[in-house]
């Protein structure tokens, strides 16, 4: 197997130091020393190997920490008095239910220590459900009256010291800078780049690509080779991309990878779980058979649409102190209507009118249609105001009530622009898999989209959010959501 080994240069809009320019040099047999690491990082790698038991006991110390000190402020006090609940009893309540509550809702998965905001977004989940689980069996069960304030500074103090440890993990994780290689190149070297540049790959160190000629596969044992650039370079985790698993070979020699534990991934799930997208360039149609995306129709469905109606209708409260505010403001603006209806595909590419506060001229589509861009003429002062702040949304809780949309899900695109865009971008229908929503991944990690490169990429974050739906991920789009309205300024 003739291949050399490359050190991928780092571009310069990287998030982590630079690398070394591109360096072609065969890989020798012997193994380099492997460098000495900080007593930082050494607390990452421990840190890192940790089994699922041992994050789930320090949750339940960290609860006990903040029960132990709820009682000790409150419990022997004037404000505590009617606390009929032991300390002990407290204890064997939330702390399991924190070990449970953590399990369920992946608290306990490496992948949060990547990055910060699931970190604070999973500890705070965790503690709002052991809140509720631990609040509603001791007062159905043991018939017993817990102290709010105790249980405030338990809930508190697990959150905090959960999120503090967590952080300080993450950052020892990082210091460990481990190296990587990629085996084969792919499609689009945007993706690449989009991966480089991305914060969440400073956990790692130097990144190297192995360029795999299938036709000199025979001339080396094709494990053993990879094996020696793994060792000559202390790489243990390997990505392959997915025209090398066409060679039988190369599918064999990962395999043995696995064996020797490396870690093995193809290059679709690396960027998956790293740029949380789907590349949709690199899938095929399979990945939507493997992803399988109804699931959440059978273990979701229902308590998504609690979720919807419950936020919908607060709401529609809301709107209706606002809606005579806004009236008045776009009427006082220019003239027109004060709502505006438009047709849009929904689910399983059904048609509905979705309605919206008028933010653009009564004439605005008078030259035909086209996409809405930053700076546009067309809008008005006040619909200015109203697209900034999202409050030209506020009818669409409507459309949410009457179950043409979701709180959360791919934004619903106009009839005209999906055909065209359907044509231009492969697998772009499959979005209308499920329900368009009022936010999205997409809208909390990408720009407005004015483009069909755009929609591209939105595409890729709204087909991550179909694989991956749940109440947690729409809880943390949802706070995203609220974070982007108050820092945007387009």
């Amino acid at each position: 197997m003739s291949a050399d080994i490359t050190v991928i240069p780092q571009p310069a809009v990287a998030a982590h130091p630079p690398c070394a320019p591109i360096i072609r040099a065969p890989v020798t047999s012997a193994p380099r020393q492997t460098p000495s690491l900080s007593a930082f990082a050494r607390i990452g790698r421990v840190l890192l190997a940790l089994p699922k038991f041992w994050w789930m006991a320090l949750d339940a110390a960290f609860a006990g920490i903040g029960l132990y000190l709820g009682y000790w402020l409150f419990h022997s006090s004037a404000w505590g008095n009617w606390n009929q609940v032991l300390f002990w009893q407290a204890a064997i309540v939330l702390c399991p239910t924190v070990m449970i509550a953590g399990l369920l809702l992946g608290l306990h998965e490496h992948e949060t220590l990547s990055t910060r905001s699931w970190i604070v977004g999973r500890v705070l989940l965790t503690t709002l459900v052991s809140a509720l689980i631990a609040y509603a069996f001791i007062h159905v069960v043991l018939y017993d009256i817990w102290s709010r304030r105790c249980a405030a500074i338990a809930l508190g103090g697990y959150a905090l010291l959960g999120i503090s440890f967590r952080l300080f993990a993450s950052q020892a994780i990082r210091a460990l800078h481990p190296a990587l290689l990629f085996i084969g190149k792919t499609t689009r070297t945007d993706y690449m780049n989009a991966l480089l540049a991305d914060p969440r790959m400073a956990n790692y160190g130097r990144l190297h690509q192995l360029d795999c000629d299938a036709a000199s596969i025979q001339d080396d044992d094709p494990l053993q080779h990879i094996d020696r650039v793994c060792r000559a370079n202390d790489i243990r985790e390997i990505v392959i991309h997915s025209d090398e698993f066409k060679d039988a070979t190369v599918l064999r020699a990962a395999l043995g990878l696995l064996r020797k534990g490396r870690r093995v991934t193809d290059a679709v799930t690396f960027y998956e779980k790293t740029l949380h997208r789907v590349p949709v360039d690199e899938i095929s149609a399979e990945w939507f058979l493997f992803a399988d995306l109804q699931l959440y129709r059978h273990e979701q469905a229902t308590l998504k649409r609690i979720f919807d109606v419950l936020v919908a209708s607060i709401g529609l409260l809301v709107s209706l102190v606002l809606t005579p505010v806004i009236a008045l403001a776009i009427r006082l603006d220019s003239p027109g209507p004060i709502f505006y209806s438009q047709d849009r595909i929904g689910l399983k590419g059904r048609v509905f009118r979705l309605h919206k506060f008028r933010t653009m001229t009564t004439n605005a589509e008078g030259g035909g249609i086209v996409w809405s861009f930053k700076g546009d003429k067309r809008v008005t002062r006040v619909g200015r105001f109203l697209r900034r702040t999202r409050l030209d949304e506020l009818p669409q809780f409507w459309n949410i009530l009457r179950g043409q949309m979701s709180i959360v899900g791919p934004r619903p695109e106009r009839p005209e622009f999906v055909a065209q865009l359907a044509e231009a971008i492969p697998f772009y229908d499959q979005r209308h898999l499920i329900m368009p929503g009022l936010t999205g991944w997409a809208q909390v990690n990408y720009r407005y989209g004015s483009c069909t490169e755009d929609a591209r990429w939105k595409l890729e974050y709204d087909l991550y959010y179909m694989k991956h739906m749940s109440l947690e991920l729409d809880l943390l789009i949802l706070l995203r959501t609220c974070f982007t309205v108050l820092s945007d300024n387009h």
